[in-house]
């Protein structure tokens, strides 16, 4: 008798145990995390516009960079330089993010033409049919407080993140897409001509 008590007893404190056990479970505090950092770009032209958009899981209100470079090849050279055709910015808003870019290669045309004339660059020979849109999250834009306490000073939360790159004391993150986008035929013969106005005065 006293020892079916004494095993009725064990059983009740075991219960009792194993209860406190799973409440402890319950109620005591997550860990935080490891996260990984991800910033996508999708980009297609519209006329002389890019829409580019991706995903993200940077904190709400993170502020991004988006550019357009124009790729180009000097007389002589097999490596395509980029000039900077557009810019614009972008937040992250429910892990998305999205901007329209206007395209103005006329300006760079011009400016192209002019230091060609003055010989200050080589003749361009070739233009390439695509654009490179390129997004980019940096601590050398301003950010809100909220997003630089998640991610510290010099944003080295992201550098577990495969396109996180170190550049000097500080992390970015950024990601690029290719687009077809020739440029405008009276805009490339009045670049290329520069070229040959450049050869005669030589």
């Amino acid at each position: 008798m006293l020892a079916d008590r004494i095993a009725a007893g064990l059983t009740v404190a075991a219960f009792l145990f194993l209860c406190g056990v799973v409440y402890a479970g319950l109620t005591l505090p997550e860990r935080p995390g490891e996260t990984t950092y991800v910033l996508t770009i999708d980009a297609k032209a519209r006329g002389s516009v890019i829409k580019a958009e991706g995903r993200s899981n940077l904190p709400d209100g993170a502020r991004l960079m988006v550019y357009v470079d124009r790729l180009y090849r000097v007389r002589g050279s097999d490596i395509w330089s980029s000039a900077r055709v557009g810019r614009g910015e972008a937040v992250v808003r429910n892990r998305r993010w999205e901007a329209e870019i206007p395209v103005d290669d006329a300006a760079w045309v011009e400016e192209v033409r002019r230091q060609v004339q003055e010989r200050a660059i080589d003749p361009v020979e070739t233009i390439h049919p695509a654009v490179r849109a390129s997004v980019v999250f940096s601590p050398h834009v301003p950010q809100t407080e909220g997003v630089q306490a998640r991610l510290g000073p010099n944003f080295e939360k992201l550098s577990d993140s495969e396109r996180a790159v170190n550049v000097g004391d500080s992390w970015i993150l950024s990601d690029f897409a290719n687009v077809e986008m020739p440029i405008d035929r009276h805009l490339e013969q009045r670049l290329l001509s520069s070229a040959g106005g450049a050869q005669q005065g030589a």
